[in-house]
């Protein structure tokens, strides 16, 4: 009778461990989701000069294999005689800013990236227009989306209320730098 009772009580708790795990999934989902539409809404992007060379460095890293930006120095020179943003090495021309964030949105860009250069082989003037336009606000607004959904992770691994979680979470969503800073790109 023990054994019984002791295996319905496993397979209860097993349903609702299930049950749990599908209900943070989905809700984890829904944050990701709701914060990236709304961090792309405005359609504009307001990026200054110092995100120019990160958003170049998924495309150099693509197209020729080196996190180097010797291909846009031309570009940049006509644009902006002072690319504050570039510097300049014994190796090449570099991102003056941490690359990181442009290493990591290598897999964000690849498909639109590798589809341009197949289909119209752009000039290093487009490559610049499109990284530094919607190839960027896209690849803010995911991680920052990404963000969203690990601040909402903590708040429930803290065991916080979940009005408490939501609430927190809205306005680290929205009500902060990540807000700002994800949505103009």
């Amino acid at each position: 009778m023990a054994a019984i009772r002791q295996t319905v009580e496993l397979r209860l708790r097993s349903a609702s461990t299930a049950r749990s795990m599908r209900w943070r999934a989905i809700v984890l989902a829904a944050w990701g989701l709701l914060s990236f539409v709304v961090y792309m809404s405005n359609g504009r992007t307001e990026g200054s000069g110092d995100t120019v060379a990160t958003s170049l460095i998924p495309i150099a890293v693509l197209l020729e294999g080196t996190p180097m930006l010797d291909r846009f120095v031309e570009e940049e020179a006509r644009r902006f005689p002072n690319h504050h943003w570039l510097s300049y090495t014994r190796h090449g021309v570099a991102s003056s800013y941490p690359v990181t964030t442009g290493i990591l949105s290598i897999p964000i860009f690849a498909a639109p990236v590798l589809y341009e250069e197949w289909r119209h082989s752009p000039t290093p003037d487009i490559w610049r227009d499109l990284a530094f336009g919607k190839y960027q606000k896209v690849a803010a607004a995911m991680f920052a989306a990404a963000s969203v959904i690990v601040f909402w992770s903590i708040c429930l691994e803290l065991q916080f209320d979940l009005r408490l979680a939501a609430a927190l979470t809205i306005l680290y969503a929205f009500g902060s730098e990540t807000f700002s800073t994800s949505s103009q790109g």
